[in-house]
């Protein structure tokens, strides 16, 4: 079944039409267990370091004093190149006695909102945030922290290139919480770097280097002569373009800015007057020309990573240099404002990435890619209970997707699934598995039925998140993908899966159907596992009628197959139904043997109280019990 097909699925779905296993009803949703509680990592960085290349700008260092004291929002605008990370790099350190907290985030990554809300929320002291919480309830929560008068905090968050995400289709609730503080902020600044101003308010519209900034900035790079003036006028004081100038004067003229260079730069610059972005292209090139081929080599290939770099990293794209070698590279690199230095990492200008990226051949962008994964699949980590320990896996998968390789981006995915999923990091796998079910189009039986799979985790995956519709017409793509494929274990799977979505809606009589299916399955192809799920679900749905003897006799199966294979999480899991059902009917006795059986199985398992996957009140009791 294509992306098209369940796409027509969802919209018959939400017009309440049928399907063909059968008439869909959508009941009431019920209250489904509190969910893990997870950190969010990956979203907060450090600002560039702006005192390499820094000449104090006094006029708009004083604006941006002013601004940040009187207004909630400030925004810097300005072209690419003209230096409004490190304007607000400049405020981020100079203002740190002035607030409690200071946070940077860069899109030079895009992030999506959910994300980035959430992770704001974590750093000012409220991480305990339900992982199914949407964005307008993300929104509404970090406005009313941040304008909490009696909050401890007050926050500096830097906004970095926003315009990255200017485009992306959560941007509205970006654009909304932007003018919203700036309406109604508080003790806490918000400062936003950007291309292209995204507030009605009046930005700092930052400009070029005068004469004198200029002055500074040349002779602080070893330069001479009486053409410091014209050099600056020519180069519209973009501070990115003469560094490059600076560099190339080295280079060419031995570092005097005279005569011969003026010239040079006036006819290069003539035809570009008003365009600092294409002096940097015509700078850019010409520099790349002075470089061994080698260099221009790694530094296109540096342009594949997404996150800043280190020398190992380097090394990996092209591993017939030595350590020493690369380093030195990077330093030269670095010296002639072709990379910028972020603590013990690099990454390339943002201007520059898309000069490098705009002369990329395709054969070394898909080598560049190959060699990126190498690296990641050679430099796993061991799970920490953070999606950060699960890095290369999630940066390998990103690669796989840039070259096509999808049956490898898949790998590496299932490599961190299950911990990932246990730690609630459901929006993140999400978006991955969306990504990997639109793209792939396999070519054999192997990879078909690896797709399957990828589909009803992303079923899941929804399902956690409340979005059922979805889920359900993730679990059909993955239904008619096992169907096609013969993959009956897998097609089981898939019944089962449905079962437990229409469980969740309230929708019992159609999720007793789904079960009664898979059940037939798993037992023709003796998956125990599966059939212990699949007794489970109906023992669930027969509780939810209130029909508690089958209910019983079907969680017990269940019960009996979990400790036959050894699945302790199901035996718990069970155990702690049954106690429900015999509470339920007054058999108090029983239900307290079943739930020490539950505690005890997970005590075993040297698992807390607080990660069963019961509701509050059935882990209190259990916390009681010991």
């Amino acid at each position: 079944m294509t992306k098209e097909g369940s796409q027509e699925i969802l919209k018959n779905l939400k017009a309440g039409g049928n399907i063909s296993t059968g008439d869909i009803h959508v009941g009431d949703r019920h209250e489904s267990p509190a969910p893990i509680q997870v950190r969010v990592s990956g979203v907060g960085g450090t600002p560039p370091n702006f005192k390499r290349y820094w000449v104090e700008r006094l006029t708009y260092q004083a604006e941006l004093g002013d601004r940040l004291e009187a207004h909630p929002v400030t925004e810097i605008v300005a072209a690419g190149g003209f230096g409004k990370s490190s304007l607000a790099a400049w405020a981020y350190d100079q203002f740190r006695g002035e607030f409690t907290k200071r946070l940077w985030i860069s899109f030079a990554q895009p992030k999506p909102f959910e994300r980035v809300a959430r992770w704001l929320l974590q750093e000012m002291g409220f991480p305990n945030l339900d992982p199914r919480a949407v964005d307008d309830t993300l929104l509404d929560e970090l406005l009313y922290r941040l304008k909490d008068p009696n909050a401890s905090v007050k926050a500096l968050v830097v906004l970095d290139q926003v315009e990255a995400v200017s485009h992306a289709s959560d941007w509205p609730w970006f654009e909304k919480f932007l003018q919203d503080w700036a309406e109604e902020g508080q003790r806490s600044r918000v400062l936003v770097t950007t291309r292209r101003s995204v507030l009605p308010q009046e930005p700092i519209a930052l400009g070029g280097l005068n004469g004198t900034e200029g002055r500074v900035f040349f002779e602080r790079e070893g330069l001479t002569g009486d053409g410091f003036a014209e050099l600056v006028a020519l180069a519209n004081g973009h501070p990115l373009l003469l560094k490059l100038a600076a560099t190339w004067t080295q280079q060419t003229y031995g570092g005097r800015v005279d005569a011969p260079a003026l010239d040079f730069f006036s006819k290069l610059f003539g035809q570009y007057k008003g365009d600092p972005t294409a002096k940097v292209e015509q700078i850019f090139g010409e520099i790349l020309k002075t470089l061994p081929k080698g260099w221009v080599s790694l530094l296109l290939g540096l342009s594949v990573y997404r996150l800043p770099f280190d020398g190992a990293m380097a090394l990996a794209l092209v591993p017939q240099a030595g350590a020493a070698q690369v380093g030195q590279i990077l330093a030269e690199l670095l010296e002639k404002g072709l990379l910028l230095a972020e603590g013990e990492r690099f990454s390339l200008h943002p201007l520059v990435k898309e000069l490098v990226v705009a002369r990329l051949p395709q054969q070394l962008q898909r080598q560049a890619h190959e060699r990126a994964i190498g690296y990641y699949e050679a430099n796993v980590r061991a799970w920490d209970g953070t999606i950060e320990s699960y890095r290369a896996e999630l940066e390998g998968f990103y690669h796989g997707c840039e070259v096509g390789d999808y049956g490898r981006a898949d790998g590496l995915l299932n490599r961190c699934f299950t911990q990932l999923d246990r730690a609630g990091y459901w929006r993140e796998l999400r978006e991955r598995y969306e990504q990997l079910t639109a793209t792939w189009q396999p070519e054999d039986d192997a990879a078909t039925q690896n797709l399957g799979w990828a589909w009803t985790n992303l079923g899941n995956l929804q399902q956690r998140l409340g979005d059922y519709l979805e889920a359900i017409a993730a679990h059909h793509q993955a239904l008619q993908i096992n169907r096609t494929s013969g993959n009956r274990d897998g097609e089981g799977g898939s019944l089962c899966n449905l079962g437990h979505v229409y469980q969740s809606l309230a929708d019992y009589t159609q999720a007793i159907s789904f079960y009664q299916q898979a059940l037939l399955i798993q037992r023709e192809v003796g998956n125990r596992r599966f059939e212990a799920n699949s007794l489970g679900g109906l023992g669930n749905a027969y509780y939810s009628l209130g029909q508690y003897e089958r209910a019983r006799d079907f969680q017990q199966q269940s019960l009996e197959i979990a400790r036959e294979i050894g699945d302790r999480s199901g035996e718990a899991n069970s155990s702690i139904k049954l106690a429900g059902i015999y509470q339920q009917r007054g058999r108090f006795k029983l239900a307290m043997q079943y739930r020490h059986q539950a505690y005890r199985t997970w005590q075993e398992m040297n698992l807390p109280v607080t990660a069963l996957p019961f509701p509050d009140f059935q882990k209190r009791m259990l916390q009681n019990l010991g």
